[in-house]
């Protein structure tokens, strides 16, 4: 594997399942069959404005300046294309119910979520999810020639934003790969969460 070369933006692809505007949103809600995350985790519009839309609004234009091929409303045949391109990342920002993932237009079990990642693909396959241990097991499992990423914390949308928009920034400011960028991030994040008043 060569990821320690990966040091570009342009080298991933930042794939959103979630809705991402107010009629994503609404419809979302209006057929809620095969989905969960909007009934499930932020039904309500306030705080999915506040938790979702407005981070979304406000990170992913300068993602894209840099270069970070961003791919909304990212459906199954969506994710099997990211892996056609020379992309040598490819994130996955979606909802995980422990047995699916949800992608823009419904749930996918795990097994076909998997079949659609090349077996021959060596690159870095980010999960940006909340949870996501099984189905980061049976990825390594049945294809390991890939590298997978993931945090077994939960987290907000808004926070996985700005996650990625500080580690993009690594990217562009410094000369170092992916994983480095990754770890120094993860660093920069949890220093902050430190230095924040006990009780907040």
């Amino acid at each position: 594997m060569t990821q320690s070369n990966f040091t570009r933006p342009s080298d991933a692809i930042l794939s959103i399942a979630i809705p991402t505007s107010k009629d994503e949103f609404d419809e979302h809600r209006r057929t809620p069959r095969n989905r969960d995350f909007v009934r499930s985790c932020c039904p309500l519009w306030g705080k999915y404005l506040n938790d979702v839309i407005e981070p979304f609004q406000e990170v992913i234009p300068q993602i894209r300046r840099w270069g970070v091929e961003v791919i909304p409303k990212v459906t199954l045949s969506d994710w099997e294309a990211a892996f056609g391109s020379r992309r040598r990342v490819v994130t996955l920002f979606a909802h995980f119910t422990g047995e699916s993932v949800e992608f823009y237009d419904g749930l996918v079990p795990i097994a076909d979520v998997i079949r659609k990642v090349p077996s021959d693909f060596d690159g870095i396959v980010d999960l940006c999810m909340c949870l996501p241990e099984q189905l980061v097991k049976s990825l390594k499992a049945e294809r390991p020639r890939c590298l997978v990423r993931f945090s077994n914390k939960p987290l907000t949308p808004s926070l996985w934003f700005y996650f990625y928009l500080v580690l993009y920034k690594v990217l562009v400011s410094e000369n170092i790969g992916y994983l480095d960028a990754l770890e120094k991030t993860i660093n920069q994040f949890n220093e902050h969460e430190a230095r924040r008043p006990s009780g907040r």
